[in-house]
């Protein structure tokens, strides 16, 4: 059956249902628009630096906001960055790494934007508390993602994670030197957290690469007294558990003790599962220096429980090798077999204290073979010790060891192995004699190999290396480059000679060091070309200086008894910044043009 409506009834009923749609959509579109606003700016108020740890009182607002379902993927991005972030403070490492390996393959994301560079920062870091070599891959990228004014955190965070971890083909001088240099821009620093990084970094390479402890140790209280004035949870112990560590290895028992007092007061306002974790960490290994295996027993179900919500396979391996520290102090076969056939994980088998152990271990459970292995292994741990720091506590360990595996090996045998290990320890001298002399050696080749053999000035890639490591110049100051061309050079070898073109160039390069200082850098940049930079200058200053430099180069005299010879005509072109030098060679590009402009013209 059919109804016939009135047409005036209709078109109300649609306009009403067309201003309610439009009012409905209205209100839906604000609510959203504000909701977007309030999100941004909770991320831009709650952003951290790589350098510090957010606020864990931000977690709750943080899963509020995520589990809505109005936002846009960058906000859903970056606010599971900032989670992460708080994750990897508190130790859940793992979790931490699975989300952002799965947020930075979705294709919407920005990825230029700063929570991308430090996602990628994030991840290379979880890989690194873990010693993984996977680390160093993203360490690249976050570089890569960001530079010393953009993003500046992420570009400091990974620049320190490389040198320290990923250069392994650089000298451990070289990397110190880098270290160094960073330290010496940021002395002036009011932010302590970065300060607190920088030494912290040392201090890893002096304890990892040098097997230096005391200094190490020096570094991580220096990381420490900057993190413990601003940083906030975790953050303000974290250095502490590395001085602790290194004040043990260096022998530093009693100072180690009293940093593990420290420690504990501290933690009395921290009480997370990871600063629990450390502080039983700490303790431990205090008692296992100590031999105090009973104390170490006693607090092992402590590190257990504190352990087991971090979810990290580093500390699982640590706190196993604790508990089979105990085991074998307490000769418990049944339990050292277990460790030797389920722990395959061995973050710290350059360890000499972990070979030790493992001989100790093989011994008990009767292993001639492994036993002897892992003996070699210790002597070469106790030798690169030798070798790199010079501690005659390797010698006594490796004495005692061999007194312990008397009961596998006959006499002879023993013997043969004491000998042998002289006789390493004369090549090891002999061989960091050699080592001595072909690093001086290299040092003068490198030397040699800066040097432009005509002008006797700086080569080309070695000036263009200097001005690229130089500082951000003062306040109010700045940075420059000239460029000087030799405009007329062919003429001038026409006219004294072809065979004179290395004297006269020479020649011109003495003129421009006569007037420029020890501190400038002064190099040969091309066959007619040189490049000269100040740094710290006032920009005025800059420019007044170049032209006295010019007009010396112009007024050049050659000595060559000849008449008519005519003058130098240069060319010059400046660049200044009150930044650091950033992409030389676009800098340089625009400049060369510049001068070829000015020939043309001429």
């Amino acid at each position: 059956m059919f109804y016939k409506q009135n047409p005036f009834s209709m078109q109300s009923h649609s306009f009403l249902k067309a201003l309610y749609f439009l009012c409905f959509n209205c209100f839906i579109f604000h609510s959203t628009a504000y909701g977007n606003v309030d999100v941004d700016g909770f991320i831009t108020e709650n952003r951290t630096d790589t350098y510090s740890c957010p606020d864990a009182n931000t977690l709750a607002t943080l899963d509020e906001y995520l589990s809505r379902d109005d936002l846009t993927e960058n906000q859903l991005f970056n606010l599971s960055v900032e989670k992460t972030h708080l994750f990897m403070c508190e130790g859940r490492v793992i979790e931490a790494i699975d989300i952002l390996k799965s947020q930075i393959e979705k294709p919407e994301i920005d990825k230029t934007s700063y929570f991308y560079a430090s996602a990628i920062y994030q991840i290379g870091f979880g890989y690194d508390t873990q010693e993984s070599p996977e680390r160093c891959g993203f360490y690249e990228k976050a570089i890569e993602l960001s530079s010393p004014t953009l993003h500046s955190d992420v570009f400091l965070s990974a620049s320190l994670g490389r040198i320290t971890n990923c250069l392994k083909s650089s000298s451990v001088t070289d990397r110190l030197e880098a270290l160094f240099r960073i330290l010496q821009k940021y002395s002036k620093s009011e932010n302590n957290d970065i300060l607190a990084q920088i030494h912290n970094n040392i201090g890893l390479v002096y304890g990892k690469e040098l097997e230096q402890y005391a200094l190490a140790a020096e570094q991580y209280m220096k990381a420490h007294e900057f993190a413990k004035e601003e940083a906030e949870g975790t953050e303000k112990i974290s250095f502490l558990i590395s001085a602790v560590t290194a004040q043990l290895a260096s022998g530093k028992i009693q100072q180690a003790h009293d940093s593990i007092q420290e420690f504990e007061r501290i933690n009395k306002t921290i009480n997370t599962p990871l600063s629990n974790f450390y502080y039983f960490h700490a303790l431990s290994s205090y008692y296992y220096r100590t031999g105090n295996f009973n104390e170490m027993k006693l607090i092992l179900p402590e590190l257990v429980k504190y352990a087991e919500p971090l979810s990290n396979s580093y500390i699982n391996a640590v706190v196993a090798w604790y508990g089979v520290a105990i085991c074998v102090d307490e000769l418990d076969i049944p339990c050292i077999d277990d460790y030797i056939k389920n722990n395959q994980y061995l973050p710290f088998e350059n360890s000499q204290f972990f070979w030790s152990l493992k001989v100790q271990m093989h011994i008990l459970l009767d292993q001639k073979e492994e036993a002897l292995s892992a003996l070699d292994i210790f002597e070469k741990a106790v030798f690169k010790r030798y070798y790199t720091s010079q501690d005659s506590a390797g010698i006594l360990g490796v004495a005692k060891l061999y007194s312990q595996i008397e009961a596998l090996e006959k006499e002879i045998e023993l013997e043969r192995k004491i000998r042998q290990y002289w006789i390493a320890g004369g090549f090891v001298g002999l061989a960091f004699g050699i080592i001595v002399l072909v690093y001086i050696l290299r040092k003068k080749q490198l030397a040699r190999m800066a040097i432009d053999p005509v002008t006797e000035l700086l080569n080309s890639r070695t000036a263009v290396n200097r001005i690229g490591k130089v500082d951000v110049p003062e306040w109010g100051r700045t940075n420059a480059i000239a460029i000087f061309d030799l405009g007329n050079f062919r003429e001038l070898n026409r006219v004294l000679g072809a065979t004179s073109s290395d004297r006269v160039i020479r020649q011109i390069a003495r003129s421009l060091q006569k007037v420029t200082r020890a501190n400038d850098i002064l190099g040969r940049f091309g066959p007619e070309q040189f490049v000269l930079c100040l740094h710290n200058i006032e920009e005025q200053s800059a420019k007044q200086f170049f032209d006295r430099v010019q007009t010396e180069l112009d007024n050049t005299v050659f000595h060559e008894g000849q008449h008519n010879v005519p003058s130098v005509d240069s060319s010059m072109s400046v660049f200044t910044t009150t930044e650091k030098f950033i992409d030389l060679d676009a800098v340089f590009d625009e400049m060369l043009m510049s001068i070829n402009i000015t020939k043309s013209k001429a």
